[in-house]
């Protein structure tokens, strides 16, 4: 009796071998292929990342009009903050170099003494201040007050979705503006760089590229005139 089972257990013990086998060859693919698809998204994020940082260092390479920030590259020394006291210290400073896009993705250059003297504009979506100094601005332009010589450069800067009139690009072309706006990056790179602290923010820039004078707040067409014709003169 004995004997006659001997056979059964020891086939009964080879098939469970077998299926052990099996059972951890199945198990170690699918480690393997666990494996595989964690490296895969590890790359794939690091390829983003790294995308990114080239972006931020400041290519100024189209910007979509659907975009809300602009790739911008600062170069030169960055002017002191901008306090509103009577001697102001940027004052005969070399001013930087503002590279950028506007929102539709056209370059746009802040290059100081180039082209002859200039005036940079910076404006906030929200800011009330920039919304009632829009057109103003646009009056003093059709009030054929402004030097012929003078280029005005507007800088969209300080964008926020969590304010009033935001996109940008949309706010911009709602509020009539016709000269050259660069968007700024997330981190407000162009006002950092001249220094601003308020809105609507402006730098009257000489054909040497030099600082020679910046206000901040509303300013109407009379004051406009005699602040660029003071700075410049």
């Amino acid at each position: 009796m004995s004997r006659s089972r001997t056979p059964l257990v020891i086939a009964a013990v080879l098939v469970v071998v077998a299926v052990a086998g099996l059972l951890a060859v199945v198990l170690t693919r699918g480690a393997s292929d666990d494996t595989s698809s964690s490296a895969s998204t590890s790359t794939t994020a690091t390829t983003t990342a790294a995308g990114t940082d080239t972006a931020s260092t400041g290519d100024p390479g189209p910007v979509p009009s659907d975009s809300v920030y602009g790739a911008v590259e600062v170069s030169g020394q960055p002017l002191p903050e901008f306090t509103g006291e009577e001697t102001d210290p940027a004052i005969g400073m070399a001013a930087p170099t503002v590279a950028g896009t506007t929102y539709a993705g056209e370059p746009v250059e802040i290059v100081p003494g180039q082209g002859g003297p200039m005036m940079v504009v910076f404006l906030a979506h929200w800011c009330p201040h920039c919304n009632a100094e829009i057109p103003v601005l646009n009056e003093w332009r059709d009030s054929g007050a402004i030097p012929a010589d003078l280029r005005i450069v507007g800088v969209s800067t300080s964008v926020t979705d969590q304010r009033p009139n935001f996109p940008p690009a949309q706010w911009l072309a709602d509020r009539a503006w016709t000269w050259p706006a660069l968007a700024d990056d997330e981190t407000s790179a162009a006002l950092a760089a001249y220094g601003g602290t308020g809105f609507p923010y402006f730098v009257v820039i000489g054909a040497d590229g030099t600082v020679r004078a910046r206000n901040a707040g509303e300013l109407p067409i009379d004051q406009l005139t005699n602040l660029v014709a003071t700075a410049l003169a």
